[in-house]
């Protein structure tokens, strides 16, 4: 799958509903479900083109699962325990609604997230194409490190072309936890600059630094306010629906 801005708005904003509260949920017919499960809670939508799996980000009630820097063994390499845990506690009812759905398994399957849910749609790919789902498309934002060098292996290749990791501006999300601790990136960067949020295709990490060091060196008692207001849902929206914009208008 190419990377299609329009998609790109679509998952983001999906990411941004799930936000809601479970009752604030309007599921208006049978091919809508939400799965809410000791803090997990996944959207799932049943739409004509693919079967979008949204899952929520992070919420207060989430602040020590993201704490949980210790690694846990998986077939696809060692993965943020905190991460797993939480995409382990939705597993089952997430699968049985997707068969229930999709039997054959034969219908694409888009996933998306923001934050800790970009970090669990990750992982659920990895589980879902493991069953022999048709991973089409993973669209994530502020997608923290999630595993190590052999995990970020595996994605890149299972999904090669199909994973795009959206990071706006200054969001220190992206940043944790540490490359000294063992953890690495997966998927192509697509890097909405800090100035203007023009979005950068695959842009090389030193290019993301040397736009992130004039604030750092002007203003850097900002530096730790922008990283959280970068970092929101809602700033992804806008920088999607700026550049879905530019797109059209050339």
């Amino acid at each position: 799958m190419a990377y299609s801005p329009a998609l790109a708005l679509t998952c983001a904003e999906y990411s941004a509903k799930v936000y809601l509260e479970p009752d604030q949920h309007v599921l208006a017919d049978s091919n809508q479900a939400f799965i809410s499960r000791f803090g997990t809670q996944v959207w799932l939508i049943n739409a004509a083109e693919a079967v979008y799996v949204i899952f929520r980000g992070t919420s207060d009630e989430d602040f020590f699962t993201d704490l949980k820097f210790r690694k846990t063994e998986t077939d696809f390499g060692r993965v943020h325990r905190g991460f797993h845990d939480y995409v382990m506690l939705a597993q089952w009812e997430v699968i049985q609604q997707l068969l229930q759905w999709v039997p054959r398994m034969d219908k694409p399957v888009i996933l998306t997230g923001h934050s800790l849910g970009a970090a669990a749609a990750v992982i659920e790919a990895c589980y879902l194409n493991e069953l022999g789902f048709d991973i089409a498309g993973i669209y994530t934002f502020g997608e923290p490190r999630i595993g190590n060098g052999r995990f970020a292996r595996f994605v890149d290749d299972a999904f090669d072309g199909k994973h795009f990791r959206h990071v706006n501006g200054l969001d220190g999300v992206p940043m944790i936890p540490p490359l000294h601790w063992g953890f690495r990136h997966c998927g192509q960067r697509f890097y909405f600059s800090t100035y203007k949020q023009q979005l950068i295709r695959n842009a090389p990490l030193c290019q993301v630094m040397l736009e992130r060091l004039p604030i750092l060196i002007k203003r850097p008692w900002k530096w730790g306010t922008y990283k959280i207001i970068d970092h929101a849902v809602a700033g992804y929206v806008g920088a999607c629906e700026r550049n879905l914009e530019t797109v059209r208008e050339k």
